[in-house]
């Protein structure tokens, strides 16, 4: 059951990288409608 962690760990840091990556769009998207 050792992998089981491994996998959940995994899922972790694929689910926080998503909200990331959708965090810095949203912020590049609201600078863009800034400046125009």
């Amino acid at each position: 059951m050792r992998w089981l962690k491994r996998v959940a760990w995994l899922l972790a840091l694929w689910g926080g990288g998503v909200i990331a990556v959708a965090a810095v769009a949203w912020l590049l998207r609201m600078a863009v409608r800034a400046v125009m």
